[in-house]
């Protein structure tokens, strides 16, 4: 068995000589030992390099069971790899970023070979790194994160999303899933594919890892402006697929995704219970914002609780002071930074971002999703971002059955952008919408 750890670089090394360094002992062990696991180290570099890329190069390329990738053009990070995967023999595939800190004597290809034994693919937990009071904030996504993927990997066996910074897969299923696709959020896009492919999701604390928060407000403004595009798009081309096929697990999946609000959500119940508790003993005024403020409180000194517990089994730091920020502050901007992605998908019009993708390719998947989802009709847009309502034939009967209202929806103005498909009736199929 062949594990490869690949690790992309663009414009800036990071860590990815000490990431090599750390995997590489490792490596040679299993490759001189009498086992038939063979690891390998590729660091592929994506575009040109630089004086800092060529340092970190010279310092990895005498590791044993290291090999660069480097001289080719600017593809992105997603072709970058598919094709570093494509001319490797490899069987397992392991990925790291390369801010990725891996903690000193971690046996990570090994781990790789374990938990792939009896799962197609799993995420490496990650925990939120940085000094600075904006990164301590931000470390409780990254730990939120990881109890979510930590819940349906127990409860469920699959998960429809992960954070793709360090995660393991199998050679087979990377290859029967098309590798990564050439979008914006290339590790949602392929964890949704796995998960709609029945995948089985493995999670494993022994394999955490720390991986870099942002220090500054304007650093975490320009993560969040493409990651909220991710959520987005995940959401518009996936969501109704995954709730459609995964009816077993409809509940694990509905109390994960109220883990990252859990401190917001725990607070209102616990104030609302306190003001139901006064309701129902008719104190009065002031004894319902007393209950109110006790209820809250206690609410959120129960996911304080929960957070600060699983933060010392992963070794993340926990601080009540950083939490509230977290929880009142933070996840209120998140939500509003979210929200904002969705209607920005949902208007087909991405914004620039620090990311090669194919824009061409994010939008085709929005408009097979809206194409999926819509029984009367469906919006598409082109390139620039302008929206445009496809015609299709309708059987007769169909036809007959809609109401003047929906009728007027499938046969109203024409629409921006691109001309209506098709004018004509046809006597096979019957009206044309």
């Amino acid at each position: 068995m062949r594990i490869f750890a690949l690790v992309p670089i663009y414009e800036q090394p990071k860590r990815a000589a000490e990431i090599a360094r750390k995997l590489s002992a490792e490596a040679a062990a299993l490759n001189s030992g009498e086992t038939e696991t063979r690891a390998e180290i590729l660091l592929v570099v994506d575009g040109s390099s630089n004086v800092d890329i060529d340092a970190a190069l010279d310092e990895a390329r005498p590791l044993p069971a290291v090999r660069i990738i480097a001289g080719r053009p600017h593809l992105g990070k997603a072709e970058a790899l598919n094709r570093a995967v494509a001319e490797s023999d490899a069987d397992e595939l392991l990925f790291f970023d390369n801010d990725i800190d891996l903690p000193s004597g971690a046996a990570f290809f090994g781990l790789t070979a374990h938990i792939l034994e009896g799962h197609d693919i799993a995420e490496l937990p990650k925990i939120g790194l940085g000094e600075r009071a904006m990164a301590k904030v931000v470390s409780y996504e990254h730990l939120a994160n990881i109890l979510a993927s930590e819940y349906l990997a127990e409860r469920g066996g699959r998960c429809p999303s992960m954070n793709g910074a360090a995660f393991a897969i199998r050679r087979d299923l990377f290859d029967s899933l098309g590798g990564f696709r050439r979008v914006v959020n290339e590790d949602t896009d392929l964890a949704a594919r796995a998960f709609l492919a029945g995948a089985r999701f493995g999670f494993d604390p022994a394999m955490t890892v720390g991986n870099d928060a942002p220090e500054s407000f304007g650093a975490w403004l320009k993560q969040r402006k493409r990651w909220s595009i991710n959520v987005a798009l995940w959401s518009s081309t996936y969501m109704a697929k995954i709730l459609k096929s995964a009816s077993d697990i409809a509940l694990p999946l509905l109390l994960s995704s109220l883990i990252f609000p859990l401190p917001l959500l725990e607070c209102a119940v616990g104030a609302l219970l306190g003001i139901l508790v006064n309701a129902a003993l008719g104190l009065g005024p002031l004894w319902e914002v007393i209950l109110g403020l006790i209820g809250g409180c206690a609410g959120f000194g129960a996911a304080a609780r929960y957070y600060a517990k699983r933060a010392e089994i992963y070794g993340a730091a926990f601080s009540l002071p950083s939490f509230f920020a977290f929880s009142f502050a933070y996840l209120p901007i998140w939500g509003l930074a979210s929200l904002t992605g969705s209607i920005i998908v949902s208007t087909g019009n991405l914004p620039d971002l620090d990311w090669k993708h194919d824009e061409a390719e994010d939008l085709a998947l929005i408009n097979a999703a809206k194409e999926e989802a819509s029984p009367f009709y469906r919006l598409r847009f082109d390139l620039k971002g302008k929206r445009t309502k496809i015609r299709r034939w309708v059987p007769k009967e169909r036809y007959a059955a809609l109401s003047p209202r929906e009728r007027k929806s499938a046969y109203g103005k024409r629409s921006l952008g691109l001309s209506p498909i098709g004018k004509k009736r046809s006597p096979r199929h019957g009206s044309l919408r």
